[in-house]
């Protein structure tokens, strides 16, 4: 490929809104020419960040035994457990593929208390890795940091939920929680777990902390980090953007669309549809002046599954990133 011949920005957008701070994905990219694009098949760990203190003054107020501040907090935690959640977007509704932009946001708990001078604070690290290798995903619940009074509890879920629609509810297929008590409560106690993907789900990652201290209510946090839409394998679909047209590669608001038999798909001339969209990308974008020989037009919805050859349905990919990375993510689907 010619040096300065595309202007399509690959990524993978895994930021997720917390309490003080962003998500971290760790995730290998590589560069062919002017695209950036992480490959399929690679593992991906979002790791999340999750703030809980006492004020020197006693905004926690007492409340009695150890042993009652202990049960006091457990039943914090119940109260904020669940077996489902829902999860729903306008911008999704009644829709076959969305911009990928309005998704991958995680819920922000706005009654978390900010950094201050604290009688004790703690820091959790909430990690949820996708290993495509191993058609796994582990939840990691860590203690990053104590400062001040140490807690005489801490409490950590980080709970996984899948749905086959990107809208709706969201069952947990994860349940992860972890007790620290005494000698565990220290910086880097952790605790995992690990489930097997068996098929193509969007995924949400729900984390609660409930934290004690001596002579003070306890505290608990929540969020939710999601939807992320994963093949069977555990492979996250990619992201992908055209700088030239600003335009984000839709993705799949269906987790389980069915196989359309070869003789009812949409047919597709690669001779005349091919130019009949090139015509119009020109005429709607302006002309990127690409060698369009070294481009596939992609169907969002592959005509497999029920796509057809509208212009929204259809995206323009350098053939490399297109065979090896986009449709190697949909032979696993």
């Amino acid at each position: 490929m010619k040096k300065k011949l595309f202007q399509i920005l690959f990524l993978v957008i895994l930021t997720c809104s917390t309490f003080f701070s962003v998500a971290h994905a760790k995730t290998e990219f590589t560069k062919s020419g002017d695209i950036l694009h992480s490959d399929s098949g690679k593992v991906v760990s979002i790791t999340k960040k999750a703030y809980l203190e006492v004020d020197k003054n006693g905004i926690a107020h007492e409340v009695g035994s150890k042993g009652k501040i202990v049960e006091q907090a457990r039943e914090q935690f119940k109260k904020n457990y669940s077996s489902t959640i829902k999860y729903h977007d306008p911008k999704a509704e009644n829709k076959t593929f969305v911009e990928p932009s309005i998704v991958n946001e995680g819920k922000e708990n706005k009654n978390s208390a900010s950094p201050s001078k604290a009688y004790g604070k703690v820091s959790m690290d909430y990690t949820v890795t996708f290993n495509p290798n191993k058609k796994t995903v582990t939840s990691l619940v860590k203690i990053d940091s104590l400062i001040g009074q140490k807690p005489i509890l801490i409490i950590g879920g980080n709970d996984l939920y899948t749905s086959n629609l990107m809208n709706g509810t969201y069952g947990r297929v994860l349940e992860h929680t972890k007790e620290f008590k005494g000698a565990q409560i220290k910086a880097g106690s952790k605790s995992t777990k690990t489930y097997n993907v068996k098929s193509t789900k969007f995924w949400i990652a729900r984390n609660v902390t409930t934290a004690a201290w001596t002579g003070y209510v306890p505290l608990t946090d929540t969020s939710e980090a999601g939807p992320q839409l994963a093949n069977k394998i555990a492979d996250f679909y990619p992201t992908i953007y055209n700088e030239h047209s600003k335009k984000y590669m839709p993705i799949p608001t269906k987790a389980n669309m069915k196989t359309v038999p070869e003789d009812k798909r949409t047919p597709w001339d690669s001779s005349k549809d091919r130019y009949a969209y090139i015509k119009k990308y020109i005429n709607t974008y302006g002309n990127p002046k690409w060698d369009w020989h070294d481009f596939d037009i992609h169907h969002v919805i592959p005509r497999e599954y029920g796509g057809n050859n509208a212009f929204n349905n259809l995206y323009p990919l350098p053939r490399e990133l297109h065979q090896q990375v986009v449709n190697s993510w949909w032979f696993r689907y």
